[in-house]
């Protein structure tokens, strides 16, 4: 199980189409996109404790703040899993719910990896950013690396989903898909940014 679970995974960079079709006529059911979205949050955080420079100094662990956070996973799986299915159908799209939930599940998983890069260069670049705000007469200073680091891992998360949804679908060209989900992230995060809260 490890042994192959493993394999899938190297091969969700190197072939991720291949990984995403065996995945999906797997004969795998919800249950299975729903246990990778568990296992996804768990990798997540578990990086976040052992990532040094992410976590402040003297914080503590809530277990009703990592509850909270997993429900939040579920939500945000739930929202990508209806819009990846319905959007991608209205395309002409051959994807079962089923099949996107699994797509969809195997896609945070995967990202998952991504954490012990991209979360320090987000720390990085938010400190920058306080200090830019806190101290206007001081030269701002762009931290160069941790752009590039998140410029790279956002541009190949995007590439992955786009592949995922390609072969779960059946499209041809990745990257119709790639610009399809780039126009569309554009309103949907103007919208998510909308219904939340003000504090």
């Amino acid at each position: 199980m490890i042994g192959p679970t493993v394999e899938n995974l190297i091969g969700a960079f190197l072939s991720p189409r291949r990984s995403v079709r065996r995945l999906i006529d797997g004969g795998h059911g919800v249950d299975a996109a729903l246990l990778m979205v568990l296992l996804g949050y768990l990798a997540r955080e578990i990086f976040v404790l052992i990532t040094p420079g992410i976590q402040p100094e003297g914080a503590g662990i809530a277990l009703a703040e990592y509850f909270l956070g997993l429900i939040q996973a579920y939500i945000s799986f739930g929202f990508m899993t209806l819009v990846v299915f319905h959007i991608g159908r209205l395309f002409g799209g051959k994807g079962t719910f089923q099949g996107t939930a699994l797509a969809m599940g195997w896609y945070l998983l995967v990202i998952s990896i991504f954490t012990p890069v991209v979360l320090p260069a987000f720390v990085e670049f938010v400190e920058a950013a306080k200090v830019a705000v806190e101290s206007p007469d001081t030269p701002v200073v762009v931290p160069g690396q941790a752009m590039l680091v998140l410029t790279v891992s956002s541009c190949l998360m995007l590439w992955l989903l786009a592949a995922y949804i390609a072969e779960l679908h059946r499209f041809a060209r990745t990257w119709n898909v790639l610009f399809v989900v780039i126009g569309l992230s554009i309103p949907i995060s103007i919208l998510a940014s909308s219904l939340m809260p003000i504090a």
